[in-house]
């Protein structure tokens, strides 16, 4: 086989490897509800190394579509003893895959039984791991025939790949791993105005200060992959919420604001769609100030599961496309396109209002909790009303045509609050990043 049809194979087989380890993300998996829950021997190493063990899904596409040096012996030097390891733990693995106690989206009570049993089958989890852990070992071994080069290292070469892999590995970090590796129960709050969300804001212009100006001077290319892997590690981190915070229900639905974004993103960088752009990089953003602001989380130990989810996937939603704007993948806004992000949030808005009222209305006729949802926080007074005081008497106002209720005045309030926050960021993006900073004339380089 020449060189030519190996990296053809390679493109065919890491697209399948990475369908295969997103298909396993939602799947069923007793781990992923932490060590300190779980009943039998499990360890600090076996968390690590299924941790580790998605540094592939970043590492692999980069390494063979974008034949990036670094990104290769990542995936040589980590990513193939990671996933040798890996798949030597298939007997304590499969404990996990198999368990009732793992969820997962084919979790859902309305979904027919036999899917649910199909999908902790042994049989075919075993299969399904293999599969993924063979293939990605067959994309690695294609690296290594393509390039033999690739294996040595000069001292310029040790000092990207020491950059790099923590980045990586920091990057994709599993909501849960934290949780199973440290004592969650500290007592620190995760909640408005602590010093925990003082942290965080500094750390997410820290992070965007760092990383613009490591990246600035790097080819278009390079801007573009650190994009491209800030969207994979969103998508990756987000799906996880279903099979580590229980059953996919009406409520956990990726319809919510934050929660649409992890797809629009990948999209929008995949296919370079302005539309989609101009969307993620207007109410996306808002969605996700609101998140840094309010803190609405669940738990208190900073370290759950929940709060680990919440930071990361509300950071990168925030951070891309900041960054996208600055080093120029995002092309500057134009004074018209704000008509973009009216045309696209209203179709967004009137999508969940539907949306929403037609599965509270189910929940209202039937009694199941299952259809309950409270999309954009206009379905649930309660709720509402402790983040918005004054709110609450707006939901009295009510619309009832049997078990459909329609809150005529929450609605159009959130509708105009959030397209004016909106436009309010496009106008901000617009004036503030006027072009593009990083230089156009960059010839391609190596990504550190």
């Amino acid at each position: 086989m020449n060189k030519e049809k190996m990296l053809k194979a390679s493109k065919i087989l890491v697209i399948i490897f990475m369908c295969l380890t997103f298909t396993n993300v939602l799947l069923p998996d007793e781990f992923v509800i932490g060590i300190a829950n779980l009943d039998y021997r499990l360890s600090v190493f076996s968390m690590l190394i299924r941790w580790f063990n998605f540094v592939a899904f970043l590492a692999l596409p980069v390494a063979v579509f974008f034949d990036r040096a670094t990104m290769k012996r990542v995936s040589i030097y980590f990513c193939l003893p990671v996933v040798i390891i890996f798949t030597c733990m298939f007997g304590e693995v499969i404990k996990g895959y198999t368990s009732d106690l793992g969820t997962g989206i084919v979790d859902i009570r309305y979904l027919p039984e036999w899917i649910s049993i199909l999908m902790r089958n042994g049989v075919f989890r075993g299969i399904l791991f293999f599969a993924t852990n063979l293939i990605e070992i067959a994309v690695i071994v294609l690296l290594i025939l393509r390039d033999y080069k690739i294996l040595k290292f000069n001292k310029t070469d040790v000092l990207k790949f020491i950059l790099l892999l923590p980045a990586l590995i920091i990057s994709i970090i599993p909501a849960y791993a934290l949780e199973g590796i440290f004592d969650t129960d500290t007592g620190f709050k995760f909640k408005m105005f602590t010093i925990a969300q003082l942290v965080w804001i500094i750390f997410l212009i820290s992070e965007i200060i760092v990383l613009y100006n490591v990246f600035k001077k790097k080819s278009e290319e390079d801007r573009y992959i650190l994009i491209l892997i800030l969207s994979l590690s969103l998508l990756v981190q987000f799906n996880q919420l279903f099979s580590s915070l229980g059953e996919l229900t009406c409520k956990r639905m990726p319809f919510q604001l934050c929660n649409i974004a992890s797809y629009i993103y990948l999209f929008a960088v995949l296919k370079r769609n302005r539309q989609a752009y101009i969307f993620n990089a207007t109410i996306n953003v808002v969605g996700a100030l609101i998140a840094i602001i309010v803190m609405d989380s669940n738990t208190n130990g900073i370290l759950d599961k929940g709060n680990i989810h919440y930071i990361v996937e509300h950071s990168n939603i925030l951070v891309i496309p900041i960054l996208g704007l600055l080093l120029g993948v995002i092309e500057p806004f134009k004074k018209d396109e704000y008509k973009v992000f009216l045309k696209w949030f209203s179709i967004y808005f009137l999508f969940v209002f539907v949306l929403g009222t037609t599965f509270n209305a189910i929940y209202k006729a039937t009694g199941s909790d299952y259809f309950k949802c409270n999309y954009l926080f206009m379905f649930d007074s309660s709720v509402a009303g402790n983040l918005l005081p004054f709110t609450k008497p707006l939901f009295d106002i009510q619309i009832n045509i049997g078990p459909v209720t329609i809150y005529p005045l929450i609605a159009p309030l959130i509708y105009v609050v959030l397209s004016g926050l909106g436009m309010l960021v496009f106008v901000i993006f617009r004036h503030a990043i006027p072009k593009a900073y990083a230089p156009k004339d960059v010839s391609v380089e190596e990504s550190a």
